[in-house]
């Protein structure tokens, strides 16, 4: 999945060229409190003006914090899915769900056809991943935060200090029988560092993995 700011048209030209599995447009963290309610407009537009060739997403913000003013704006442009960042129990997986029914119904669209995915991304998040992962038909992949997680822990961020999360995120996908993708490698200069943490990722079953920038895609593929 490749994150791309939405409130930046510069970076947003050509996003969907790049030869991403799924990217996924940014309204929470990318985007400064100033600028959300703008930059969800010009997702709506740019979701709607693009032919993209893949999946994809929009990040929204929770819902209490405009999360839901996002789903009703994106909606209008029928993304593939909808990532709900910090995701913590099985609640707001199905907060989420309730709200993109309302908006399905308000736009048109078929009940159920826009997808979940939520980012695990907090200890409370990564110890309820098994009820999340299972919350609601709608969620079809399970994604790992590692940045925000190890803010959340006190912890370094090393490959030892994440296996847990890592490996509850996968086992909690798996038995719900849908997809786990790994968390973003921040350093974008490091393609060797992004290979190894890659292949981590894969050996403990993870189905794919965040990108920063176009640069990591091919490293990832």
């Amino acid at each position: 999945r490749l994150y791309a700011p939405g409130n930046n048209p510069r970076i947003l030209v050509g996003i969907e060229l790049h030869g991403a599995d799924c990217v996924l447009v940014d309204l929470e963290d990318s985007v400064p409190p100033g600028e959300k309610p703008a930059a969800r407009v010009l997702v709506k537009h740019l979701l709607g003006a693009i032919d993209f060739p893949n999946e994809v997403w929009v990040r929204i913000n929770p819902l209490a914090l405009g999360g839901a003013d996002d789903v009703r704006e994106v909606i209008l442009a029928r993304p593939h899915g909808v990532a709900l960042p910090k995701a913590e129990s099985r609640d707001d997986v199905v907060a989420l769900s309730k709200e993109l029914a309302k908006a399905e119904q308000a736009v048109g669209a078929p009940l159920g056809s826009t997808w979940i995915m939520p980012i695990l991304e907090t200890a409370k998040g990564v110890l309820h991943a098994e009820e999340i992962a299972a919350a609601d038909p709608r969620v079809v992949v399970v994604a790992f935060g590692a940045e925000d997680f190890t803010r959340d822990v006190g912890a370094r961020r090393t490959s030892e200090s994440l296996l847990f999360a890592r490996s509850m995120i996968v086992a909690a996908a798996k038995a719900a029988g849908v997809q786990a993708s790994d968390t973003v490698y921040a350093d974008v200069d490091d393609e060797a560092g992004l290979a190894v943490e890659a292949r981590l990722a894969r050996d403990l079953g993870f189905d794919g993995k965040g990108a920063i920038h176009p640069g990591q895609i091919p490293a990832l593929h």
